[in-house]
């Protein structure tokens, strides 16, 4: 059989892969294991927020390691968030986690579909302050759920975060007439993922080997292994690998090309993410290179990668027209304006099912919308999910794929957030068209550009299909939507019921509660209730009534209410709501809402007998210690909260230790995720939280803790590091942003304080801690602990615990990304080469180097061995770096001697990309230069760059006339080079002769002042 992906009927993903599946060619194994995310499910790529500019620092909790994100200033919970990674979120500004799951927004139960692609993680997009929470565990809400980032549905996450993720199955094929599926078990890959997430310079290597089994099928590396840790040698071990993401890295273009040159001829690897990786135009070659020749690729991510405005679509859209493996693609924010060819490469593709092209400002938007009409209106189509957020479509091409709904058959997911529709009967006519496709189920169009509120029904054609309407998510936040889009909604639906299970219509000023009915309308029947489960009223301030509509219990399946920011007098009226008898509310977000120095708690939260509320947020609503009396009374009671959100508020330490107090009157209680950060809590708070976790009488399941952004000092800092690890059940930990900095004798208390508590070994040689000294200690699902941001250096010991679990300060000194050597050894291992060093043709290395375009200035002493092994590789350089800012730094500082420094400039703008190529005169400097970038003080001007041999070999025989050639263009450059310095030297001399004469001209005429005679 031949590669591929399908879904049971119980929406478990199969993996189709012949018998050779390990990652190099020529490699053998007879079954794949699981993806590594039985836990986690991401968004689909169209349920898309606007982004939030303040998201600026990078993911530390990586997807693929199981890695929960940190505890939120932001409503938690928000699910929609852009596809492509336009801004790295920080850790206090990313989705929460639940028993290691990252929470978001709930679903629909998966529908049968076939063949659906495998989906693979994606970096986490920036969350916008928006209106979400997540919604706790719910014995009455258990559904099934899709595997990570499915681009056909959202997923209901009640059930995941309380109980283990189903099994992932993968298919193996056994026969020609029958295939099995196999049920695998996914602990050894979260193991794995684990392992190497954690992998810092304290570990043994022989503590990430042991996590090597065949049902390893996933490599995510988020940044280098630890330099005592062989990456060949834990590639080799890994035989059953179909996943590959290194997306994040800022490998350069060097790097993104080699990794897709080495994919042409793999057969193995099903999914590669290579977003966010700092390509350049050029790459696109090498892109369509791989399409065209590569026969597996399922999955491709090259989001946010300038690609070049045309070049992507000439050397991409070709290949798209014969390639028939490639399901799911997302290129966001890859430059593109001319898009032509690679429309008229998806029209005639018969493969793709998944497609992310947000973010790409297209010079002909109308051409753009008119083209995914096409490929809409073919009666072939197997497009299932599409994204095309932010490209500045108007109507008159948004119009095009409107119209196009109405007869494709294939499309479950749309999101055309960010895009100028126009008016209020636009966004009314692509509703509308959106409930005549049969399969659609997610349509999200928010943050959309209306100048015309006017809802004008005789321009919308009503749907009079007569076919049933599939839509259950229907997100438009922030779109002008009134209570008149709504009315005439009714009407152009002719009695047609939708779906519902998730409706955001927040931010949206003009509109009123009044709007409830007519969603009543359209959701449910006379022998029917509402479905709808999730309602997003955040930011609106006309819907006073709000909570005596709510009453009425027509919402009998509604389990989460945002009203974020909103203007309602009576919110305590909820109560009625998540007390009822068999209630299904379990997640209210009332962030900014004016309740301090108000009863509202107190009525709120005055009966707790029966709740049903597990998620409480209550974030910046300016409550001060006294105004949590209600809530810590209702805590004493036993409120059976899972979540409890507090952040950006005036509590003090007296307001964090009435909490503490109330939780610890119980035995135990089922708090598992709490946030107080952007607080004023000192150390005496941080103490009394260090207490839910020695305390004997009190049994704590609170395993997420977010205290940045707080006042604490170094004893509260230690006591609650103190608590992590071995018995306590607190595995993420968020200590960044003190106001109250610590000096590094501090920090390296904190630090091995940290390390002692988690089960480190540290030895030390001398004065020096000793590398791999210890075993990987058993550290818990989900572990992170960021410590960043705390004011003093991390010191020898914070380097040597920095890894993707456990940040610290130190990747502002050296760069933990993949080095171009890295990649170098994972491109000998796509391309099967048996060793570490990866063996190319001199054609090849041309498109590498960039050397085979005019337009580039690649050194051409690369095509010779004797220069490569003297050369070094810098990567991520600032713009205005200069060669003789280059060679004195490394002369002087790394006390290198060198030939030639050679900066690569953008083919388009000739400005300098942030590569370069320096030549040796010796091998000693090049390890000299290596040393100098791990001993983190590679900087120019205050960045950090990496610096890595070109360690490859050329399988062609290099003749003598491109020697002598490669010799006369040194030559010639060094001449060039002495030239301008005499230049330069000369220049200064005859500057600084004419201040000489100015400044005695001055002193003889003292009327003489600044060129001018007074």
């Amino acid at each position: 059989m031949g590669s591929g992906t399908s879904k049971n009927k119980k929406g478990e993903v199969k993996l189709e892969k012949n018998t050779n599946s390990s990652a190099g060619n020529g490699s053998n194994s007879k079954c794949t294991a699981q993806t590594d995310t039985e836990k986690l499910t991401l968004p689909p790529i169209s349920s898309v927020k606007k982004e939030d500019s303040s998201t600026v620092s990078q993911n530390s909790g990586a997807l693929g390691v199981a890695t929960p994100p940190p505890i939120t200033n932001n409503d938690p919970g928000d699910t929609k968030s852009t596809s492509s990674k336009q801004s790295k979120p920080s850790e206090a500004e990313l989705p929460l986690v639940i028993d290691n799951t990252v929470v978001e927004k709930q679903g629909p139960p998966p529908a049968e579909t076939k063949d659906k692609p495998t989906q693979k993680p994606d970096t986490l997009p920036p969350q916008e302050n928006k209106d979400s929470a997540p919604i706790p565990p719910n014995k009455d809400s258990a559904e099934k759920t899709t595997p990570e980032k499915s681009p056909v549905v959202a997923t209901d996450k009640t059930q995941e975060m309380a109980t283990p993720a189903g099994t992932v199955t993968s298919k193996v094929e056994t026969s020609k007439e029958e295939d099995r599926v196999i049920p695998l078990d996914p602990e050894d890959q979260r193991r794995f993922d684990d392992a190497v997430s954690a992998a810092c310079l304290l570990i043994k290597p022989e503590s990430l080997l042991k996590c090597i089994t065949k049902n390893v099928t996933k490599l995510e590396l988020r940044r280098a292994l630890p330099r005592n840790i062989d990456l060949y040698g834990i590639l080799s071990k890994l035989t059953m690998i179909q996943e590959i993401d290194i997306s994040n890295n800022n490998i350069g273009p060097e790097g993104f090309r080699s990794v897709c040159m080495a994919m042409c001829s793999n057969i193995n690897i099903l999914s590669l993410n290579l977003a966010d990786n700092k390509a350049d135009t050029d790459s696109a070659e090498c892109l369509g290179k791989m399409l065209s020749e590569n026969r597996s690729l399922q999955y491709l991510d090259i989001s946010s990668n300038y690609l070049g405005k045309d070049y992507f679509s000439r050397c991409v859209g070709p290949p798209l027209k014969s390639n028939q493996t490639l399901k799911t693609l997302r290129a966001a924010s890859i430059g593109s304006t001319d898009v032509k060819q690679f429309l008229e490469g998806l029209v005639e593709n018969t493969s793709l099912m998944e497609l992310d092209f947000s973010k790409n400002c297209v010079r002909d938007p109308a051409a753009l919308g008119k083209g995914f009409a096409l490929v809409l209106k073919k009666p072939e189509c197997c497009l299932e999910s599409l994204a095309l957020n932010y490209c500045e479509m108007t109507w008159q091409g948004i119009e095009a794929i409107s119209e196009a709904l109405r007869e494709n058959t294939s499309l479950c997911e749309l999101s055309l957030t960010g895009n100028n529709i126009g008016s209020q009967t636009n966004l009314l006519n692509l509703v509308v068209s959106a409930t005549c496709s049969p399969n659609l189920r997610n349509l999200t169009i928010d943050n959309v550009a209306i100048k015309d509120t006017a809802v004008k029904g005789n321009d919308v054609k009503p749907s009079t299909d007569g076919k049933t309407s599939a839509l259950e998510i229907l997100s438009m936040s922030d779109s002008h939507v009134t209570d008149d889009f709504f009315s005439e909604l009714v009407v152009k639906l002719q009695g047609k019921i939708l779906p519902l299970v998730e409706l955001d219509i927040g931010a949206n000023e003009q509109l009123t509660s009044k709007c409830i009915e007519d969603v009543l309308k359209i959701s449910s029947v006379e022998d029917s209730t509402c479905r709808i489960r999730r309602l997003n009223f955040s930011l609106n301030n006309n819907i006073a009534d709000l909570p005596d509509i709510l009453m009425k219990q027509e919402f009998p399946n509604l389990q989460y209410l945002n009203i974020r920011r909103c203007k309602i007098p009576d919110v305590h009226k909820l109560s009625g709501i998540f007390t009822a008898p068999n209630s299904c509310m379990n997640t209210l977000i009332l962030d900014g809402l004016k309740i301090a120095n108000t009863d509202t708690l107190q009525l709120l939260l005055e009966n707790t007998s029966s709740c049903s509320l597990q998620t409480l947020s209550l974030s910046g609503c300016s409550l001060a210690p006294a105004d949590l009396a209600p809530l810590c009374q209702a805590l004493k009671k036993g409120i059976p909260l899972h979540m409890l959100k507090l952040s950006a508020n005036r509590l003090q330490d007296e307001g964090v230790n009435s909490v503490v107090e109330a939780l610890l009157g119980n035995k135990t209680h089922p708090l598992a995720v709490l946030d107080v950060s952007n607080n004023t809590m000192g150390d005496m708070g941080a103490k009394t939280l260090a207490t839910l976790f020695s305390n004997k009488k009190h049994k704590s399941q609170l395993h997420s803790l977010n205290v940045s952004g707080n006042n604490l000092g170094k004893d509260g800092l230690l006591s609650l590091v103190s608590v992590m690890g071995g018995k306590f059940p607190l595995r993420t930990l968020y200590l960044q942003g003190q106001t109250a900095g610590l000096d590094e004798p501090e920090m390296i208390e904190l630090y091995t304080k940290l390390a002692t508590s988690l089960g480190f070994t540290i030895k030390k040689e001398g004065d020096n801690i000793k590398p791999g000294c210890s075993d990987l200690p058993n550290l818990p699902d989900g572990f992170v602990v960021n410590m960043t941001s705390l004011g003093g250096h991390t010191g020898e010991i914070g380097r040597m615990l920095d890894s993707v679990r456990l940040h610290t300060d130190f990747v502002q000194d050296q760069l933990p990304t993949l080095t171009f050597g890295d990649i170098q050894v994972l491109c000998a291992y796509l391309k099967g080469t048996g060793t570490d060093t990866c063996l190319w043709s001199m054609n090849d290395w041309k498109m590498v180097t960039g050397a085979s375009r005019s337009t580039t200035e690649t050194p051409s002493w690369l095509e010779l061995e004797s220069s490569r092994e003297l050369a070094i590789y810098m990567c991520n350089l600032p713009g205005n770096t200069t060669q003789q800012k280059i060679e004195g730094m490394l002369e002087s500082e790394a006390d290198c001697n060198i030939d030639e420094v050679c900066l690569m400039k953008d083919p388009v703008t000739r400005s300098n990309n942030g590569v370069g190529w320096a030549l040796m005169c010796d091998k000693e400097s090049v390890d000299k230069a290596v040393e100098f970038f791990h001993n983190g003080e590679a900087k120019v001007f205050g960045q950090a760059f990496s610096i890595s041999r070109v360690k490859i070999q050329i399988d062609d025989q290099v003749d003598a006339q491109t020697a002598a050639k490669a010799r006369e263009d040194l030559e010639m450059r060094m001449q060039q080079k002495k030239k301008e310095e005499q230049e330069h030297r000369s220049l200064i001399q005859r500057k600084t002769e004419e201040s000489w004469k100015r400044h005695a001209y001055r002193l003889a005429h003292p009327a003489y002042a600044d060129g001018r005679i007074w």
